[in-house]
């Protein structure tokens, strides 16, 4: 048996919690939520499914299918109330990279962000990842405009034309976090990566939009 004690501060994971939001494992119980926010009118075009309704046991295998890890964002201190999903896929353990995707609860807000900032710490620490790469239809690119500014988000990739959505055709971008952009960013918001997360507050630069 382990003793905690003995290990060095500096080789302990982090905390999983935050202020406001926590990450939480994703199990069964959290199924039929997320199923009704991915099909949401104002998720459905955007999510994975891209207009398509799965029956819910396709649904429900479609969640682990390719996924690295992921976790459910729930309000701290009340892990019954789902905020959003973050998940890692389609992962190269062998090139060091994976695609990252997010789901949130409109009524989460901005501090969704506190999730999504644990989770990308927790990515680091436990693979060495030089890329996370995020995949965003043009219509949707405006939600993260404040990432690009912070300079976190790097467009990479650009397939134009790519995705058929409201009587016309839009380019796919992809971007990429690199590991050095996000360590450095972590010491400019330090706010982020305290060791208790430190809070998210609507005027902090990465909630801009």
């Amino acid at each position: 048996m382990s003793d905690e004690s003995s290990v060095p501060d500096d080789t302990r994971p982090d905390s999983l919690h935050g202020r406001r939001f926590s990450l939480v494992p994703l199990t069964v119980e959290y199924h039929r939520f997320l199923y009704r926010l991915s099909v949401r009118d104002e998720n459905t075009f955007r999510w994975r499914y891209h207009g398509a309704v799965p029956p819910f046991d396709a649904f429900e295998r479609s969640l682990y299918a390719g996924v690295l890890c992921q976790f459910v964002i729930s309000p701290t201190g009340n892990p019954e109330k789902l905020a959003g999903l973050v998940v890692a896929y389609n992962a190269s353990l062998q090139s060091d990279y994976c695609f990252l995707a997010i789901i949130a609860d409109r009524g989460a807000g901005a501090g969704i962000f506190e999730g999504l900032a644990l989770f990308l710490r927790y990515l680091l620490d436990h693979w060495p990842l030089r890329k996370i790469y995020l995949e965003a239809p043009e219509y949707n690119v405006v939600q993260f405009a404040s990432l690009v500014r912070a300079g976190l988000l790097k467009e990479e990739a650009r397939f134009k034309e790519h995705q058929y959505f409201a009587g016309r055709y839009w380019d796919l971008v992809t971007y990429a976090i690199y590991r050095e952009d996000l360590l450095r960013f972590g010491e400019r918001f330090d706010a982020l990566f305290l060791p208790d997360s430190g809070s998210l507050q609507s005027d902090d630069p990465i909630c801009r939009s």
